[in-house]
């Protein structure tokens, strides 16, 4: 599924999201859009209306944006942009990128479900590590002024406490269709954009609900269907309450 991938002018001012055929997505600075950039203050309320058809992004600039949309250097009203183009808004660059996933994703070569209470009884390895960085979680919590800042910090922490982990993000699945890269970090942040897998998303958040590994084969790696980096084999997804507004969880 095509998707837009969101940059603001700070390393951790990003997120990106799935873009549906035929449906209209309002970007705005405040929860009232569908698609939410907290960090430009150049953004209004509303700003602009996103119609994704005939793999052509369609981009109206709204009544009472206050700023225009700025296409190939010009300050338009509307534009279509196409795949792997880019318009921006206020200082927030927005790129469209076509489906680069496969229509049917390869099966994992594993795939293993895990319970809350399964997960309690496995033994960690460097014990200390983690529970060192999980004393700094109440304070992540606590601290944080904004959604964006907390999945920011998350990230951080994930980071930190799976040692073997090369990429984290923050995710949420909205109905069947649409999975939500709220917040993504990469351990080398040269290493190029990352996505998750949509399949492993779903499986955990939708259809399980429960914590979720999957394990691609060398052959499935050299694919896109895993992630957008080649060189992932693994990777977990664990559900969390009270993340977002619709199913949310961290994914490893």
């Amino acid at each position: 599924m095509p998707e837009l991938f969101v940059q603001g002018t700070g390393p951790q001012e990003r997120w990106q999201t799935q873009l549906q055929p035929g449906r209209p997505y309002v970007i705005g600075r405040t929860a009232a859009a569908d698609l939410v950039v907290t960090w430009d203050p150049r953004l209004s309320r509303r700003h602009a209306e996103l119609v994704l058809t005939e793999g052509v992004l369609h981009v109206r600039r709204l009544p009472e944006a206050r700023n225009p949309v700025f296409f190939e250097g010009h300050a338009v009203n509307d534009c279509r942009v196409q795949p792997s183009r880019q318009f921006v808004l206020g200082t927030t660059v927005f790129r469209f990128l076509a489906d680069q996933e496969p229509p049917a994703p390869q099966t994992p070569f594993e795939e293993r479900a895990f319970s809350p209470q399964q997960l309690r009884r496995i033994r960690y390895h460097d014990p200390e590590n983690r529970i060192e960085v999980l004393t700094h979680l109440p304070d992540v919590i606590a601290g944080s002024q904004s959604d964006a800042e907390l999945y920011e910090r998350l990230a951080h922490l994930l980071l930190r406490g799976v040692v073997h982990a090369e990429a984290v993000a923050i995710v949420s699945c909205r109905g069947d269709e649409q999975v939500i890269t709220r917040h993504w970090e990469r351990r080398q942040e040269t290493a190029g954009e990352f996505r998750p897998s949509r399949r492993l998303v779903y499986e955990a958040l939708q259809r399980q609900r429960t914590s979720v590994l999957h394990v691609w084969t060398a052959a499935d790696t050299q694919s896109t269907a895993p992630t957008l980096g080649q060189e992932f084999d693994w990777a977990y997804c664990t559900p969390v309450s009270d993340l977002a507004a619709e199913p949310a969880g961290l994914y490893v």
